[in-house]
């Protein structure tokens, strides 16, 4: 039987279901008929009002659910599923697949909390779930290695999750010192300059929370050296004599302020209006006045919104769109810099693939491709360095002073805005017809020229994707990092477009929830 932590004792009640219950799901991973555990807990209308908490398969699994997050009774199942999992491609599974089962019908939006049992192994774990239409995607994960646990947040209330493995990063191995910036800072191979670690001495469990600003150490030199910590960092979990010690790496979650600022106060009623994303920005296109505000001077990173910049940059080249150009392998390694492959979106070409340049622009903006935006760097008769220059050059122009870009993609949390920022940004975008009209296409279809090869795909934005939507410009963007972000332009019943601009947002749908918000504001409010 398993063990159960549960803060509504008298107000839920539970059963389990012998492991010889089956489920089956034949659009799920597997398809098959199989055995699973199940756990079930009947909550009751009294237990609406408490929080939630289960350990269950031998605390395999632990979920969280905060109170107000279910506000009708309701079933809640949990399974341990027993199918063999299949991984994306250079992870490996850690242990079993789980699924979480609370009625949409009760649950509110908001997010609830899953941890799972660490294999404890050398490799950097995290934590995926299962998206029918694009396979195992990623969740913001931490490994607590005290407590031996891999910890995610959740905000859809049907989930199926498992653990996979990068056996190439080590979260746990040796650490030596040099002397660099005499700072807080790491020299890492493995997680991407401004990323922020936690750096555990297995010894003497002393810690020191780390900025990544240099890369290294060399693996092929020192296989099982997992970073190289700056002199000072080092000396705050031993002594710099005694060379190197063993360590743990934990990544921190990135946090941004979520204190709203309303501009200017709205008359009517609406100074309650809130929203999930953690900033976000309502522009009048028109007179450039700020409707609303939240965080609007707070850097973050933008993710794949720095496409359109770099979209921006490469059409101001005055390309040829039907030109025939050759695809580079090289392309796509740029952005292994920055993002394992499988975490990467990517258009599946092959090295001397040949592709027209109209395909290029369209799947870069459409389906958010980021091999493809390298490919345009390269085709542009720029240098890379010379291209990104430009980038930032182009945007101080505009008058977004506080935006910085060190690659063309998104893939870096180094390329950093601000709400108000990026609505400048945007707004002036926007205004290419070209960059506008792609960015709104439901779908988009493409053939490679020599190979025959055929791609099609769904703009990342629903949005844009409903029927007879009146959107005039879109882009969608998420990390780890910076959450799931969305820049858009919209038409008033007034004559003025407004750009609406969100960073941030805990899943996709609450980025389209909030945005449709903002929108009924703004046709409410606009002058």
């Amino acid at each position: 039987m398993q063990k159960l932590t549960v803060i509504t004792f008298l107000l839920v009640s539970f059963f389990y279901v012998s492991p010889l219950a089956l489920i089956t799901k034949a659009d799920e991973p597997g398809g098959q008929i199989v055995s699973n555990q199940n756990f079930s807990a009947n909550i009751s209308e009294k237990g609406l009002g408490k929080d939630l908490s289960w350990q269950v398969f031998d605390e395999e699994l632990q979920v969280g659910i905060p109170v107000g997050r279910i506000i009708k009774p309701a079933l809640v199942t949990l399974t341990k599923i027993s199918e063999p999992i299949t991984p994306p491609a250079g992870l490996t599974a850690s242990g079993s697949m789980y699924q979480i089962d609370i009625p949409a019908a009760s649950f509110s939006s908001g997010t609830y909390y899953i941890s799972l049992k660490s294999s404890g192994s050398n490799a950097y774990k995290q934590i995926y779930f299962f998206d029918k239409n694009q396979g195992w995607r990623p969740l913001s994960t931490n490994e607590n290695f005290g407590k031996g646990l891999i910890s995610t947040s959740a905000t859809l209330p049907f989930l199926r999750i498992a653990v996979f493995e990068n056996p190439k990063i080590l979260v746990k191995g040796e650490a030596s010192w040099y002397r660099h910036k005499n700072g807080l800072f790491a020299a890492s191979p493995d997680f991407p300059a401004g990323t922020k670690l936690r750096v555990i001495n297995l010894a003497t469990k002393k810690f020191v929370d780390i900025i990544v600003n240099d890369f290294g150490p060399d693996r092929s030199v020192h296989p099982n050296r997992s970073i190289d910590l700056d002199a000072v960092a080092f000396a705050k979990l031993g002594k710099l004599g005694q060379g190197t010690m063993q360590v743990a790496i934990e990544k921190i979650p990135s946090t941004v302020s979520e204190t709203p600022i309303l501009k200017p106060a709205p008359k009517s009623g609406d100074n309650t209006l809130t929203i999930k994303s953690k900033a976000a920005l309502v522009l009048n296109s028109v007179d450039k006045k700020v409707l609303w505000s939240k965080g609007e001077k707070t850097k973050v990173p933008m993710a794949s919104l720095t496409k359109l910049v770099a979209i921006k940059v490469f059409l101001d080249t005055n390309p040829d769109m039907k030109k025939v150009v050759t695809y580079s392998v090289d392309d796509e390694g740029k952005n292994a810099l920055y993002a394992l492959p499988n975490e990467s979106a990517r258009l599946r070409l092959l090295d001397k693939d040949q592709i027209v340049i109209k395909d290029l622009v369209y799947a870069s903006l459409i389906g958010s491709t980021n091999n493809t935006v390298e490919t345009l760097v390269r085709i542009s008769g720029i240098s890379r360095e010379k291209f990104i220059k430009r980038m930032n050059d182009k945007v101080i122009e505009w008058g977004a002073t506080q935006t910085r870009f060190v690659e063309p993609t998104g893939l870096s949390a180094k390329n950093i805005t601000t709400p108000k920022d990026y609505a400048i940004i945007a707004r002036q975008v926007f205004l290419d017809n070209e960059i506008a009209d792609a960015s709104v296409r439901p779908s988009y279809s493409l053939t490679t020229v020599n190979t025959k090869k055929s791609f099609t795909f769904k703009n990342t934005n629903t949005l844009a994707r409903e029927k007879d939507s009146p959107i005039l410009g879109s882009k969608t963007g998420y990390t780890d990092e910076a959450g799931y972000c969305l820049a858009t332009k919209w038409p008033t019943s007034k004559d003025k477009n407004i750009i609406v601009i969100l960073f941030g947002a805990p899943s996709h749908s609450a980025s389209v929830e909030d945005t449709k918000k903002l929108v009924a504001f703004a046709e409410k409010n606009i002058k």
